[in-house]
Parts: structure tokens; sequence; C-alpha cells
């Protein structure tokens, strides 16, 4: 029986690390710890946060690249609330952080390479929001998800938008 309790316990304290080492807590925390790392509060600009995926789709992997285009950002007058989980599901959680700044702060950067998305209502550009994957054994982190053509029309609204 001792063996068998061995096994549970190291199951146990598997779990647990990996719930800590994915960013354990809540979600909308890690969104906002990434927005401040993006600009500007840590050495690699948040690269750490983002999802395997992401890096992937929108560097091919090249932080240094990531880092540029932060470094290179203007986040002067960019100023968000504090992220909310939205929705969540299968692991995903849905955060969102509203502006209390131009939709036009919102560095270009972040939606051409759909690091985030912009959430528009009736046609107004209104919040940005990430993807949280929170899924247990997996590596985890943000991202922006899919775009689809209202998503597309929504990001657009933001470089658009008048100051």
């Amino acid at each position: 029986m001792k063996p068998l309790m061995l096994v549970v316990v190291a199951l146990v304290v598997a779990l647990v690390t990996t719930w800590a080492v994915a960013g354990g807590g809540r979600s909308g925390d890690r969104f906002d710890r990434w927005l401040n790392a993006v600009a500007g509060a840590e050495a690699d600009r948040g690269w750490s946060y983002l999802s395997p995926d992401s890096r992937e789709e929108a560097y091919a992997g090249d932080g240094e690249a990531y880092i540029q285009d932060a470094i290179a950002a203007d986040w002067s007058g960019f100023e968000w609330t504090e992220p909310l989980e939205v929705w969540s599901d299968d692991g995903f959680a849905r955060l969102e952080a509203g502006l209390l700044s131009p939709p036009s702060s919102v560095p270009p950067f972040l939606f051409e390479r759909r690091l985030i998305h912009g959430i528009c209502i009736d046609g107004l550009p209104v919040a940005i929001g990430v993807y949280d994957d929170r899924r247990l054994l997996q590596a985890g982190g943000l991202g922006g998800g899919g775009l689809t053509g209202s998503g597309a029309a929504c990001n657009r609204r933001f470089t658009d938008a008048p100051q």
C-alpha cells in the first residue's frame, strides 16, 4: 500500500506544480501582467506569457522579432481596465480589458500579429481580448484566437478610430 501512496502523492505534486507553472490564479491577472510586460515592464516584453502556438504563428518562434516590435511601439497613451474573464470552457478562457484611452492608442502590431483581438459593440471599439489556454498538462499561454470577417472589421476600427 505504501508504494501506491507515494505514487498518488507524486501525482498530486506534479499537478499542483503544473498548475503553478502554467500561471495558476486569475486569468485576468495573467493578461494584465502580459500587457504591462509587453509595454516595457519586463525584459522579454511578455514573450513568456504567450502560448507556444501564438509565438510560432506570429513570429515563427523568433522572440527577438517580438521584442523589437514591442520596443518600436508607442505605448505612451495606451491605458486599459482590469482584465476580466468573461467566458471559460474546456480549459480555455476569454479575457477582456476595456479601453481607458482612445482605440487608436493600442499598438497596431498586437492586432497585425494576432496577439489580441478587438471587441466592438455596435461597431465601436471598446475593449481588447485574448484567449488563455489553461488546459491541464499543456504549455498554456495567451493568444488572440481565430479571426473572422467581423473580427477583422472590428480590429480595423481600432486604427481607423478618431483620436
